[in-house]
C-alpha cells in the first residue's frame, strides 16, 4: 500500500515539476528570443530550434535525475548500514524499480513538453518581430 502512496505522490511531484520547467523555459525563450530570431534569419528552422531546446531540457533532467539517483542511493544504503550496525541485522537493499522508471518516464515527458509548449509560440512569430522583441 505505500508504493502506491509513493506513486501518488510522485505523480504529483511530477506534475508541479513539468509547470515550474515549463515556466522555466517560458523565461529561458524570453530571454533567448533574439538568438532565436538571429538563428532564424540565418536559415534554421523552427523545427531544429525546438528540438534544441528539447535537447537542453533533457540534457538538464537526465544529468540531475541520474546524479540525484547515485547520490540517493549513497545516503540510503549508508543509512541502512549504520542503522544496521546498531540492530545487528543482516544488509538488505530493495531498490523500488516501479517508482524509480515511472518516475524517469514522467520526467523525460515533461521534460519534452516543457520545451515545446513555449518555443511554438515564439516559432510563430515572423523573424522581424522576434528581433524587434515584439
Amino acid at each position: 500500500l505505500i508504493i502506491y502512496f509513493f506513486f501518488f505522490v510522485s505523480a504529483v511531484v511530477i506534475i508541479l515539476d513539468t509547470f515550474m520547467l515549463w515556466l522555466s523555459f517560458v523565461s529561458n525563450v524570453k530571454l533567448n528570443s533574439w538568438g532565436f530570431g538571429v538563428l532564424r534569419s540565418l536559415g534554421f528552422t523552427v523545427q531544429q530550434l525546438i528540438r534544441g531546446y528539447i535537447y537542453e531540457a533533457l540534457s538538464i533532467v537526465l544529468s540531475s535525475f541520474f546524479v540525484g539517483t547515485i547520490i540517493g542511493v549513497l545516503v540510503a544504503v549508508t543509512l541502512i548500514l549504520q542503522m544496521n550496525l546498531f540492530l545487528q541485522l543482516p544488509f538488505s537493499f530493495a531498490f523500488p524499480w516501479e517508482l524509480f522508471l515511472f518516475v524517469f518516464g514522467m520526467s523525460l515527458l515533461s521534460a519534452v513538453a516543457g520545451s515545446i509548449i513555449p518555443s511554438r509560440e515564439i516559432g510563430r512569430r515572423s523573424i522581424a518581430g522576434v528581433l524587434k522583441g515584439m
